[in-house]
């Protein structure tokens, strides 16, 4: 059996303010650190473009995936909803 990673739900981003409030928390996260969207796939196992769809709001991640971010960005996944 092969292991597949996690897939994100796709969403209506005006429909999901908490999904765009986590995306743009990520992306806010990660600019701080001054890291690229790249450096973040590459050290979180997931891909780009996934992670670019959370950080707009147009996909929502799974609980593994924000623990991989959440631990990438040296924050709490609590974190990732402030604001809301």
């Amino acid at each position: 059996m092969v292991d597949n990673p996690p897939q994100a739900t796709r969403l209506d981003r005006d429909s999901y303010p908490v999904d765009a409030k986590v995306g743009s928390n990520i992306r806010s996260f990660r600019t701080a650190m001054g890291m690229s969207l790249g450096s973040m796939a590459h050290e979180t196992g997931l891909r780009e473009t996934m992670l670019s769809e959370f950080e707009q709001g147009i996909a929502r991640p799974s609980a593994e995936n924000l623990l991989a971010i959440a631990t990438y960005l040296g924050v709490k996944i609590a974190d990732l909803f402030s604001g809301l």
